[in-house]
């Protein structure tokens, strides 16, 4: 059991997108499966910790998701994961947690935004 949802409101999902300004209007089309490792299991730790993805899960279009996420040990872990297999962008993820005033979270995603665009403009010396 993947524990990946098969089925995505995704009317509700473009709700939500039409609504907002672009939070990384440099980077439109940047997919969650694009944030490193790390930084999304930083932000699980986060949502778990005050219950966030409870009220994140329905603004992602993941409600029916809910009674499975109460059973797991990290159940934003499960429900990012799920909104990345369905090709989630980070605008979207960084709109619906700004409104949902998780400053803590939107920063973590942004400093991880910032780090990864400075080490791909950062060349790459060569041995001569």
């Amino acid at each position: 059991d993947s524990g990946v949802l098969t089925s995505y409101d995704s009317a509700a999902a473009a709700d939500e997108d039409s609504h907002c300004a672009s939070l990384a209007s440099d980077q439109p089309e940047l997919l969650v499966s694009d944030v490193d490792f790390l930084t999304l299991k930083k932000l699980a730790r986060l949502l778990d910790s005050t219950g966030g993805w409870e009220e994140l899960a329905p603004k992602l279009g993941l409600e029916t998701l809910l009674p499975a996420l109460q059973s797991r040990p990290s159940p934003s872990q499960m429900l990012l994961d799920n909104f990345e297999a369905l090709q989630g962008t980070v605008n979207h993820l960084l709109s619906v947690l700004e409104k949902m005033n998780r400053t803590d979270a939107v920063e973590l995603l942004r400093q991880a935004l910032k780090e990864a665009k400075k080490q791909a403009n950062t060349p790459v010396e060569h041995e001569t």
